[in-house]
């Protein structure tokens, strides 16, 4: 990675904290399924899979339906398991 998606990572993780501390649902699951677009772009597959999973969890956890149908349409269209190494052929 260099400063530019270090930097990225670093204001994510600000947004998430704060979204966090303010009960920001919304806030929160968009924070946390940023970062997932960046390892993607970055191939960094497996890392990507695993944001985009725990923000899936996230938002079932708060029953965000939006947030997960988000997530749902970048998994379809984007990480699979078996780009992330989690599936073999």
């Amino acid at each position: 990675m260099n400063s530019k998606t270090d930097s990225a990572l670093i204001y994510w993780q600000m947004a998430l904290k704060l979204s966090r501390e303010l009960r920001y649902y919304t806030g929160e699951v968009n924070s946390q399924k940023s970062p997932g677009y960046l390892f993607a772009t970055s191939g960094n597959y497996p890392k990507a899979l695993e944001n985009f999973l725990l923000t899936l969890k996230i938002a079932e956890t708060k029953r965000d339906n939006k947030g997960i149908s988000m997530i749902y349409k970048i998994k379809l269209r984007g990480v699979s398991p078996h780009e992330a190494g989690m599936w073999r052929v």
